[in-house]
């Protein structure tokens, strides 16, 4: 809650190691204030008590410069061709995001022009270990990481059920287990089908006819169902292949 109502008053502030913010609180602050990650960054060096009843503390940043915010972000398959733009947006908005991407397709390259601003780690979405370390302080979660190729879900089923499938149950646990605040999915127009309806709506039945479109719906119904009983805020979105189609060769299986 600190960190919050830090971010409501400095969102977007850049501060630099030394300078110091005033926040005007009800209750007792701590001396020290950490990011989400842990690192220690606000040492408490002042408390005005006046008259209104409020104390304003006064905190001195003590280690390299740290945007305030309102959220953290962690985009999973934040290397890909669409993570990559949407990382770029977020920090556009002066948010802060961390990217989690095995880089098996995709690139550290389409994030060259971020890199420097986020933060950024190389794991696997499948690995508990590791998704208990990047979903610490996060906040919202954008899960891209796939392996999106309906041609390779056909050639290799078992790969496009473990990172699909396995790997979002691994995503929707670690986001249980630390309370972020709302999970978007990336699901598949795929799971149509060879629908001749269209334009396509959310209110037709789903046909899958690869591996990858079931795996895809199959996620869906999970984080329903993490929803229900967990209470997880979810949102699947069924989108297209993005057109034009401007994709490295790299990342053409990656979210």
């Amino acid at each position: 809650m600190f960190l919050i109502g830090m971010a409501m008053a400095h969102r977007g502030a850049d501060l630099k190691v030394g300078g110091t913010i005033s926040l005007r609180l009800r209750r007792a602050a701590p001396s020290i204030l950490r990011n989400p990650a842990g690192d220690c960054f606000l040492r408490q060096s002042e408390v005005i008590y006046p008259t209104s009843g409020k104390s304003i503390v006064k905190f001195q940043l003590i280690s390299p410069a740290w945007r305030l915010v309102l959220g953290l972000y962690l985009v999973t398959g934040g290397a890909g061709f669409i993570g990559s733009h949407i990382m770029e947006e977020i920090v556009r908005r002066g948010e802060y995001v961390r990217v989690l991407d095995n880089l098996s397709t995709g690139s550290k390259d389409n994030l060259s022009s971020v890199l420097d601003k986020v933060d950024f780690h190389e794991g696997d979405i499948r690995d508990p270990a590791t998704l208990r370390r990047v979903f610490a302080g996060v906040d919202y979660v954008i899960h891209l990481a796939a392996l999106s190729s309906v041609v390779r879900s056909i050639e290799d089923p078992v790969s496009t059920t473990e990172v699909n499938l396995m790997g979002t149950l691994q995503v929707l646990l670690a986001a249980r287990d630390t309370q972020v605040k709302r999970v978007v999915m990336a699901a598949t127009g795929a799971a149509y089908g060879d629908s001749a309806i269209l334009p396509l709506v959310e209110t037709l039945k789903p046909t899958p006819l690869s591996p990858y479109a079931l795996m895809k719906l199959t996620g869906e119904y999970y984080g329903q169902i993490f929803h229900r009983l967990y209470g997880v805020e979810f949102v699947a979105l069924r989108r297209p292949t993005p057109l034009p189609w401007t994709r490295p060769l790299k990342t053409s299986h990656h979210g």
